[in-house]
């Protein structure tokens, strides 16, 4: 995993974001066991408790769990990845439309000119 952190909102934020999307393009499968959280604070140069507050936060929201001595896993439960899948996918849109909107474009718009380049 390759980490890049901005000033723009608080590491542990950054991390679980990171995290998500490492879930959703499948760098990180269901059930897949997740390194530890100082290997993982080791890889992105961050304290190891900024680490632990994100996969804390992130169990929390059912993205992970806990199997005791044997570390964290990503869940194998598919509805959990698709809520995951579906709110990262309405976030986009919103910020898309953000970016269109400054340019004086609706989502629609975008739409048909992004097709009249593909034909």
């Amino acid at each position: 995993m390759e980490w890049k952190f901005t000033g723009a909102e608080p590491v542990y934020l950054q991390i679980m974001e990171h995290f998500r999307g490492a879930v959703l393009s499948g760098e990180f499968g269901p059930g897949e066991k997740v390194p530890s959280v100082r290997d993982l604070a080791a890889q992105a140069r961050v304290n190891p408790n900024t680490m632990q507050r994100a996969m804390a936060e992130l169990e929390q929201e059912g993205l992970l769990c806990s199997r005791g001595t044997l570390g964290r896993f990503v869940t194998e439960d598919p509805a959990v990845v698709e809520r995951l899948r579906h709110r990262h996918i309405r976030a986009t849109v919103a910020h898309c439309r953000q970016l269109l909107a400054q340019v004086g474009l609706t989502l629609d718009q975008a739409a048909r000119l992004t097709e009249d380049e593909e034909e």
